[in-house]
């Protein structure tokens, strides 16, 4: 089951970092920033049974995910099985050790296991990492199981970006997060 969790957790970090302008040098932007008055939150409902809120700037991509392509923000949802243990029973400490053998810098921010997500069991990590390309991170895991399936909604978006429209809006999302 570690094996499975640990290959879940790196395919949803590299398709979320894959979007999040993980590699090479930080790009300088000349643009004046994003009236974030402009930005709505809109509700998803996802194909993978998952239903919750995000900032009207993120659209659905190719492979998916929901993202900002001018910002990086980016959010991605799978549909795991349960297989005798629901991923949202892993400690701070499997969570840190699956992100650890793959990036640089990874530290749990907050770490709240137990929560009641609209009827479901929840867990909630967030943690800062810094990309194979050198960008600094802030990765928010949030899953929630319904007993048979574990559903994971993973948040990426920059830590230099904090006031972004996600970053700004998560809590929101987060506690919107209901299975469908």
């Amino acid at each position: 089951m570690k094996k499975f969790f640990t290959l879940l957790m790196v395919l949803l970090l590299v398709f979320s970092i894959g979007l999040t302008g993980c590699g090479g040098e930080p790009v300088v932007d000349d643009e004046p920033e994003m009236d974030m008055d402009a930005v709505t939150m809109v509700q998803i409902d996802s194909d993978l049974g998952v239903s919750f809120l995000l900032p009207s700037d993120l659209e659905l991509q190719d492979n998916l995910n929901y993202t900002n392509l001018e910002t990086g923000e980016n959010v991605g949802v799978v549909v795991s099985p349960v297989n005798g243990k629901s991923m949202t029973e892993n400690s701070e400490e499997d969570i840190l050790a699956v992100y650890q053998t793959k990036y640089e810098d990874v530290a749990v921010e907050d770490y709240q296991s137990n929560l009641d997500i609209n009827g479901n069991l929840g867990l909630v990590v967030a943690l800062s990492l810094t990309s194979p390309g050198g960008n600094p991170l802030i990765l928010t895991l949030v899953v929630v199981t319904d007993g048979t399936n574990d559903y994971l909604v993973n948040y990426v978006y920059g830590a230099d970006n904090l006031d972004g429209s996600l970053a700004s809006n998560i809590d929101e999302s987060i506690t919107s997060i209901t299975l469908i």
